[in-house]
């Protein structure tokens, strides 16, 4: 036989040094088995969907196809999460300490509109260690309309490549433009109604409790008597159960006024600062 004659097609060699037709053989057996493998360990598309959602006023967005909308949800109110979360930034630390809900907030003012954005973090255990797998966010934007709060903003006209002058600070109208919502995991979105009964209860709770001494008095909630005063070392402020608060509301002092008389132990000073612990 000539040593330049190739031998028959069905016995060329391939690069990994075997016969074409076994080679084929091998990767059909391989690409059938990986395909079965893939989908049975693979996670239930229903539960993936329903992960992440965006909610707006009148319709949800799931992830990951955020083009598609779906109905709102029972229970699941764009307005309710913005309450939740103006008053969430209120309260950080005491959601924190009590809850392990660490309250991330900022702010984007370099374009328009102008941007807020609350974050709340669960199983957090101090503000820089917390898991990110479930989370809620809400972002409001300036508005010249209907608004949930008003802020002193200064927009920012800094770029990537030169800092610019921020201009006078001014009173903005800001209102809730969507909300996100990370589930945790081995829950569905009936765990977002859930959570915000859960958290309106908490915030809501102390809203009320701290309207005023009498109120602050003759509730559960503890009050954080703080120094505000630059450079003190008392920081962490004195802490007031409510049965020590009741003597001051029984003489009929108001907020205010029982604030005026607090006065700092380390630099005496007056202590500003009330909070709840």
């Amino acid at each position: 036989m000539d040593s330049k004659k190739r031998p028959p097609r069905d016995w060329r060699r391939s690069g990994f040094g075997m016969p074409f037709p076994l080679e084929i053989a091998l990767h059909n057996f391989v690409s059938r088995l990986t395909t079965t493998v893939y989908r049975s360990n693979r996670p239930n598309p229903e539960s993936m969907l329903m992960r992440d959602l965006i909610i707006y006023e009148d319709h949800v967005v799931i992830a990951p196809h955020y083009k598609a909308k779906s109905p709102s949800i029972a229970g699941v109110s764009l307005k309710d999460l913005a309450r939740i979360a103006y008053l969430g930034t209120k309260y950080w630390s005491y959601l924190l300490t009590r809850h392990q809900i660490y309250v991330y907030s900022y702010s984007n003012y370099d374009g328009y509109p102008l941007e807020d954005f609350v974050q709340f973090f669960y199983e957090a255990q101090s503000v820089s260690l917390h898991r990110k797998e479930a989370s809620l966010a809400v972002v409001f934007e300036s508005t010249s309309g209907d608004y949930d709060y008003v802020a002193m903003a200064s927009r920012d006209a800094s770029t990537g490549y030169k800092r610019g002058k921020r201009s006078p600070p001014q009173e903005t109208r800001f209102k809730a433009d969507r909300a996100s919502v990370a589930i945790p995991p081995g829950e569905t979105e009936s765990w977002i109604p859930r959570e915000i009964v859960r958290l309106a209860a908490i915030v809501d709770n102390l809203e009320a409790s701290t309207q005023s001494l009498r109120t602050w008095a003759d509730s559960s909630v503890d009050m954080r008597v703080g120094c505000s005063t630059v450079g003190c070392k008392n920081q962490a402020g004195v802490i007031f159960p409510p049965a020590r608060l009741k003597p001051y509301a029984d003489k009929g002092l108001s907020l205010e006024t029982f604030r005026a008389k607090l006065k700092c132990s380390h630099c005496g000073k007056p202590s500003s600062r009330l909070g709840v612990a």
